[in-house]
């Protein structure tokens, strides 16, 4: 077996690795990550992705913010 079907297969059972090797267009993947405070009065949500365009256009990685009280994302 060659190593990337391996990590693909592994990939499987890890959903906070990419799985996006061998794509070249047409793919989307993000991660969410949510803090809370003890108080549980602050929760701010941080969500690092990936996104690959068709034919190549506008392909980017970003990172979004979410502030959960006033609901306010940058």
């Amino acid at each position: 077996m060659n190593r990337d079907f391996l990590t693909r297969l592994c990939s499987i059972w890890r959903p906070g690795m990419y799985h996006g090797f061998g794509y070249k267009q047409g793919f989307f993947q993000g991660w969410h990550f949510k803090m809370v405070d003890a108080s549980q009065e602050h929760a701010l949500a941080v969500i690092p992705g990936v996104f690959l365009g068709r034919r190549g256009e506008h392909s980017h990685a970003f990172v979004q913010a979410l502030e959960g009280k006033s609901g306010h994302s940058w």
